[in-house]
């Protein structure tokens, strides 16, 4: 999973399985249980460009994978100004709000406003994820 916040590693290792893992449970991606690969005799690991956000198996060179972007953003919407908006002095109005976004981090004030996820999806994920891609059924199937 990748994220324009957060840019963890494509590939499960250690300490790195939880950085994406959290987040794509968040969004209804969640592994069964942790990916470990382990050397087999004969095998190219070399074969393995991708792993699937949300199953864990590998996705070797060759084989159909699908990308699925979420972009999540606050919506605006249009605004009308009046001429009391235009003359009002609104100086006390944006010290408060500067007050209340000092506390935070400038990557808690971006996720409040612009967040972008792109998760590697199987083929059977990704038929998974088009039947329910908000997760409302529960469960990861």
């Amino acid at each position: 999973m990748h994220t324009n916040f957060m840019l963890p590693s494509p590939l499960p290792g250690p300490g790195r399985t939880a950085q994406w893992k959290s987040a794509a449970s968040a969004l209804g991606f969640g592994l069964q249980k942790p990916v470990q690969f382990l050397p087999s005799a004969g095998y190219n690991h070399n074969m393995i460009t991708h792993i699937c956000d949300r199953c864990g198996r590998p996705i070797e060179r060759g084989q159909i994978r699908y990308t699925a972007r979420i972009q999540v953003f606050a919506a605006a919407d249009p605004m009308e100004i009046t001429l009391d908006d235009l003359l009002r002095d609104t100086r006390q109005e944006m010290d408060e709000i500067i007050g209340q976004c000092e506390p935070l981090s400038e990557r808690e004030l971006m996720r409040d406003v612009y967040v972008e996820f792109q998760f590697d999806l199987c083929r059977a994920c990704q038929r998974i994820y088009l039947n329910d891609p908000l997760s409302v059924s529960g469960g990861n199937q």
